[in-house]
């Protein structure tokens, strides 16, 4: 989202120098204002994204699987041991990834 207060910044400082001539009170508000508006919209960036979690942040995740799955087992997502289901053969210690996630059971694929 976008902020108007990276505006109000050079509008201000133009104001406290309104005795001022025109060229200096430019030369004196506009690196402030500048450097304001440039940290403003570098910092914005993180507000911006998603945090992501429950099942819509399990999916996509790689992490290895505890137990043998030929078509149920464990798998350890994001530190928890999770029941998983797998419609391919994944051997204990090899990496899968969460394809799907309904309630407290996961489905995964191996992943190479």
């Amino acid at each position: 989202m976008w902020c108007p207060l990276r505006l109000l910044v050079p509008v201000v400082g133009a104001a406290l120098f309104m005795g001022w001539p025109r060229t200096t009170a430019l030369v004196v508000a506009a690196p402030p204002g500048v450097a304001t508006a440039l940290i403003a919209s570098a910092g914005g960036g993180p507000l911006r994204r998603l945090v992501v979690t429950g099942a819509d942040g399990l999916r996509g995740r790689r992490d290895a699987a505890v137990s043998h799955m030929s078509l149920d087992g464990l798998v350890r997502l994001a530190g928890e041991l999770w029941r998983a289901e797998a419609r391919r053969s994944v051997p204990k210690g090899q990496p899968a990834e969460v394809v799907e996630v309904s309630g407290a059971r996961g489905r995964v694929r191996p992943w190479t």
